[in-house]
């Protein structure tokens, strides 16, 4: 039963194509309780507390998870706004996402219509200084 859910979220491809399917009972059986009924700003409480305690692998999963998913009330596929987005940048950040990896995200977030902004650049950054690609954060910067 909760494998089909999974399987239903993973194959929905009104949100992005690109997002990585989750896998793992484990995520799955927390992401089915936020199924239920969770928006936006529940996602981001819940996040703040998972930030707190470095919970990332979890934190990327319901969010892959949420972004497949449909709204309960509307119907229609969740849309994270730019402040969901960066905490998913964050924990992709503190998992060891390369930069270019975290490029590509950035790339993911126009397709939710989303626009980078200051926060989600200095993540970006701050991958390039982690990984000592001073040339590609100059460049990113100029841009």
């Amino acid at each position: 039963e909760d494998e089909d859910g999974l399987a239903a979220a993973a194959a929905n491809p009104s949100s992005s194509s690109l997002l990585p399917a989750v896998v793992g009972g484990g995520a799955h059986a927390r992401a089915a309780a936020y199924s239920a009924s969770p928006g936006a700003a529940e996602l981001k409480e819940t996040f703040a507390e998972w930030m707190a305690e470095q919970r990332w692998e979890e934190m990327k999963q319901l969010f892959e998870f949420w972004v497949r998913s449909l709204d309960p009330a509307s119907g229609k596929p969740n849309r994270p706004d730019v402040d969901l987005f960066n905490h998913y940048l964050r924990a992709q950040l503190m998992s060891g996402a390369l930069p270019i990896e975290m490029l590509d995200l950035a790339e993911q977030m126009r397709e939710f219509e989303i626009t980078p902004n200051t926060a989600s650049h200095n993540l970006i950054l701050k991958s390039m200084v982690q990984a000592q690609e001073a040339d590609g954060a100059e460049k990113l910067i100029e841009r």
